[in-house]
């Protein structure tokens, strides 16, 4: 009975230790497991040109953050979102370190990458070569064999082909550039001087919205040297005009300009004598003036600015007329301030140069005046020569003239003059200082304080004028007015 006793007791403590093993494990189990992170970053490029820049690829996650360090930041330098920016020839490590951290557990990984950084450069800063010359531009250095972009920044002047071969076309300076890689940008500066330069002297008016403020210059170019070959056209001062359509020059502001037309190895040079006229009372030397024939003429003949006289009728309508009195220039007569509009629009015009063939002899309106403005693009200058009997009757035409020059958007293309300080004290007083005004004779002392005013009204914030006739037919300046 005592041996059996024993085996079942040695039995049941083994049980009982098994029991124990069993829990232990199945404790050991159900523990979180602490594994060691993956770290992944990555540096796509060991070498670099000046300038060059490229990202370290990585994933911030829960777990791991990522920080970077050169070990040279004068020859490399990268941000905290891994960019690396190559700054100066040399070598250096970028450092990056993964840290993991979770409860109180805390693991650095370390990577050091070692880079190189190269430069290159032209072989020369500045190149003179003649008009038609070729020759190629050499980089010295190490390219790391990036793609290079060849650009010219006029190509009329120097024209460079894929490959880094420039050719003079005609006088002139301009900059060739080569784009190696994504970021580094080596230029060399290209002067040409011409074989043989030719001028011609050419007048234009300046209003390049008729074809007599515009020239063809392949097209002339092309029939001096009876050819058709391509035309290459640099203009000097784009300020003062410029190139449409690939040929045609248009003269924008007044001044002297020269355009460089290049063509078989020979260049010729377009000075381009540019004039900003006023027609005064419209084109008065082939129609009446102050008429709508005159007004259309000065556009059509390219004026940058058409001046008109306005003068108030009985009831308050402004007119474009000139005289105090309708007989100089009508079959009417009286004064226009002790007319009504009705009376004033039944004179007729019967006076002036052209008359044979002056289409509307009716004394035009503001409005009718505006709307020739508008259609050749033309400048607005309005001369105030009676607004009123009295101070109140003058203010409320100011603020009718105000009110015509709005509906028909002609508030920024006006200007307004007059030889009475005092009316252009009262408009400016009505209208605000948006519109510039500007006197004449001896009227400026009446107006110096006031803002956006002009001592002569040549002066004007659209450029300089002369208050003068334009004959075009005879290529001369008419004598300016002594009466305005």
């Amino acid at each position: 009975m005592t041996a059996a006793y024993n085996k079942e007791t040695g039995t049941g403590k083994n049980r009982a230790i098994l029991t124990i093993l069993t829990l232990c494990l199945i404790m050991l189990f159900s523990m979180p497991v602490f594994a060691a992170p993956k770290f992944k970053a990555k540096v796509g490029r060991h070498t670099f040109l000046v300038s060059e820049r490229s990202q370290i690829k990585y994933k911030n996650t829960a777990n791991i953050r990522y920080r970077f360090y050169s070990s040279n930041e004068s020859v490399a330098k990268v941000n905290k979102k891994g960019v690396i920016k190559a700054r100066k020839v040399g070598t250096t490590n970028i450092i990056i370190k993964g840290i993991y951290k979770k409860g109180s557990k805390r693991q650095v990984w370390k990577k050091t990458v070692p880079i190189t950084v190269y430069t290159c450069k032209f072989s020369a800063k500045s190149v003179k070569i003649k008009q038609d010359e070729r020759f190629a531009l050499h980089i010295t250095g190490e390219t790391l064999k990036r793609k290079i972009k060849w650009t010219s920044s006029d190509p009329t002047i120097v024209k460079v082909s894929s490959d880094g071969k420039v050719r003079g076309l005609t006088d002139g300076t301009a900059v060739v550039t080569a784009n190696v890689g994504s970021y580094r940008k080596l230029k060399c500066q290209v002067t040409v001087t011409a074989k043989s330069l030719k001028s011609k002297t050419v007048k234009l008016l300046v209003n390049k919205r008729t074809t007599y403020g515009a020239i063809d210059l392949v097209a002339d170019m092309q029939a001096s040297l009876d050819t058709d070959s391509k035309v290459y056209l640099h203009v000097e001062n784009p300020a003062l005009g410029s190139i449409r359509k690939g040929s045609i020059y248009d003269a924008t502001r007044a001044g002297t300009n020269r355009v460089h037309a290049c063509c078989e190895g020979k260049v010729r040079v377009y000075v381009m004598n540019q004039v900003s006229w006023v027609a005064h009372r419209g084109y008065l030397d082939i129609r009446p003036e102050n008429s709508m024939d005159a007004f259309r003429m000065a556009g059509i003949y390219g004026a940058n600015f058409v001046e008109t006289d306005i003068r108030i009728t009985k009831d308050g309508m402004p007119v474009c007329f000139h005289d105090n009195e309708l007989d100089r220039m009508t079959d009417g007569s009286g004064k226009i301030r002790k007319l009504t509009f009705e009376q004033v629009r039944s004179a007729r015009i019967d006076n002036g140069n052209g008359l044979a063939q002056c289409t509307n002899r009716v004394i035009p309106t503001l409005g009718e005046y505006l709307s020739v403005c508008r259609d050749y693009g033309m400048i607005a200058m309005l001369e105030l020569k009676n607004l009123g009997n009295n101070e109140a009757e003058q203010r409320k035409a100011a603020h009718t003239i105000y009110q015509t020059l709005q509906l028909f958007g002609y508030l920024d293309r006006t200007v307004v003059i007059s030889a009475h300080a005092d009316l252009l004290t009262i408009f400016r007083q009505e209208t605000g200082p948006h519109i510039p005004i500007a006197a004449l004779t001896g009227a400026w002392g009446g107006i110096s304080g006031l803002a956006n005013s002009y001592s002569a009204y040549w002066r004007t914030p659209f450029g300089a004028a002369t208050l003068s006739d334009w004959s075009l037919l005879g290529r001369r300046q008419g004598t300016p007015r002594n009466s305005y």
